[in-house]
């Protein structure tokens, strides 16, 4: 006896879905998480499986793919793929064999047609998995950070050092030429109109448009996050997503509709920032984002640890150089799974 895969009934088994999660990895993640992520995602319901252990008929593990639109990049075809997350498997049935099956089985429903690719975010303990099953490292997901203050308990010594950070990034640089401001309000149609103007030089990326922003950001039930904006008169050139999470502002995604724009947005987040009690700014995205260079030129440094982005395309597919190549991709830290 040993291990088998079978698909979950989200409707009937959702809970017990969070408490596998739960249990495996010593979390908390209430069931609104699971209901927003698995059955309110305004791409589609995501698809779910459990590892079973044949000798005990008990639940060792389970992991599942949520629906994303993607746009590829030269085509400009609109397909929906799967993301992947939410894995786990209990400490005692931790070995290769399992995992293997368990993460074969999206794998499998991508051969058999169910969506045309998949893309994941493992940790470095779970690359061997996903290679092993097939799956091809796209590229490593790097964080730039900035420290915002010093704090050593020496008065003197932290306000000068404080000024001295806010020196090191071109801010104070940028001349203020759109209107920033954080948004009150629910994300509206003017992100769809955005998202349309900005998608031309996204390459392949994520859609962007006015429900996922809504859904993925503001309706999230653990941690909701603050939104960024950028305007030019009336009409909106940007946004960025972002958490304050004990002091540390992390950025989540952001998108502008050209350069000039997306400076005015960094400068504007760093400037709020600066305001706040924020010790330091944490960016992660693709290595071959477009935008990483932008970030550096703001005091934003590069630092070691990293993870590898993934994917698996059959080699049928007409758009797999669009989806199996880094530079192809527009992706941050908010394309994960959640």
């Amino acid at each position: 006896m040993g291990i088998c895969i079978r698909e979950a009934d989200l409707d009937q088994e959702l809970r017990l879905l969070m408490s596998t999660l739960n249990e495996n990895f010593r979390m908390q993640l209430p069931l609104d998480r699971f209901r927003w992520l698995y059955l309110d995602n305004p791409d589609g319901r995501a698809v779910a499986w459990f590892a079973i252990d044949e000798s005990s008929g008990g639940i060792v593990g389970s992991t599942a793919v949520t629906p994303r639109r993607i746009r590829l990049g030269h085509s400009g075809q609109e397909v929906v793929a799967w993301n992947c997350g939410d894995f786990s498997i209990s400490p005692r049935h931790r070995t290769m064999g399992a995992a293997i099956k368990l993460r074969r089985a999206a794998r499998d429903a991508i051969d058999a047609g169910a969506r045309p690719f998949l893309y994941a975010h493992p940790n470095d303990r779970m690359l061997p998995v996903h290679v092993r099953v097939g799956h091809s490292p796209l590229g490593r997901m790097v964080r730039h950070a900035r420290r915002m203050r010093t704090e050593t308990g020496w008065r003197v010594v932290d306000v000068a050092g404080s000024i001295g950070l806010g020196l090191i990034g071109r801010e104070l640089f940028v001349r203020r030429l759109e209107e920033t401001e954080l948004l009150t309000s629910d994300v509206g149609p003017e992100f769809d109109d955005l998202y349309e103007r900005a998608s031309t030089r996204l390459g392949t990326a994520l859609v962007r448009d006015a429900r996922y922003v809504r859904w993925r950001f503001q309706r999230m039930p653990v941690d909701p996050h603050e939104i960024m904006v950028t305007r030019r008169g009336n009409t909106l050139t940007g946004y960025l997503a972002f958490v304050v999470q004990e002091r540390v502002a992390h950025v989540k995604d952001w998108l502008a509709v050209d350069d000039s724009a997306r400076d005015q947005l960094f400068a504007g987040f760093i400037r709020d920032m600066s305001k706040r009690d924020v010790r330091s700014l944490s960016v992660i995205a693709l290595e071959t984002h477009p935008d990483l260079l932008a970030w550096r030129r703001f005091g934003l440094f590069r630092r070691p640890e990293s993870s590898t982005a993934i994917t698996y395309v059959p080699a049928s597919f007409p758009g797999r150089a669009e989806i199996s190549a880094p530079q192809a991709w527009y992706m941050t830290v908010g394309d994960r799974d959640v």
